[in-house]
């Protein structure tokens, strides 16, 4: 946890069984249920949406650019005044700009998550994949860039009370 967390930046690494729950985790310790929406680009694995839908929140889908990443001004669109979050997904190991990402979060005063599963290791502007936003979550499942057998991930946070609500909800209130 703690080798991964600096690796990326970060000053707090949780391990999760998946990053389907860490993505649910994160939403769940932001306070994140029904009522809300939360952005998500169209193009991603089901578990994007499925993650958003188990804490009772809706995916507001949002279309790609030709670069494969979220198009700026159709989330811009997309946001409303039940918007809460932006689950960023970084595709293909490639990852957006670091700096736009965290502008367009706080310019419309929603929580940025980021699902890096499929960036660890990319860098763009100096920063890596894994260091964007509120929190980042990766998984180690054995089609993903650093990959375990059988399933497994990790949450990174700068945030320390966003770190402990994780790890009391990954092991079910247990410290």
């Amino acid at each position: 946890e703690a080798r991964i967390a600096a690796r990326l930046g970060r000053d707090h690494g949780v391990a999760i069984g998946s990053c389907t729950d860490g993505l649910f985790f994160a939403l769940t310790a932001l306070g994140i249920g029904p009522g809300d929406e939360v952005l998500v680009p169209a193009l991603s694995f089901i578990a994007s949406a499925s993650c958003i839908r188990r804490t009772g929140a809706t995916p507001v889908f949002v279309d790609i650019g030709t670069d494969g990443q979220i198009d700026w001004d159709a989330a811009a669109a997309a946001v409303t005044p039940r918007s809460r979050a932006l689950l960023l997904v970084q595709l293909f190991g490639t990852m957006t700009d670091p700096a736009l990402a965290e502008s367009f979060a706080a310019r419309h005063g929603i929580a940025l998550v980021e699902d890096f599963a499929q960036g660890f290791g990319a860098v763009r502007g100096g920063r890596a994949a894994g260091s964007i936003g509120r929190v980042s979550v990766t998984s180690f499942d054995p089609t993903k860039v650093l990959s375990a057998p059988g399933s497994g991930g990790m949450l990174v946070t700068d945030d320390a009370a966003l770190a402990a609500r994780v790890r009391g909800l990954r092991l079910h209130g247990m410290d």
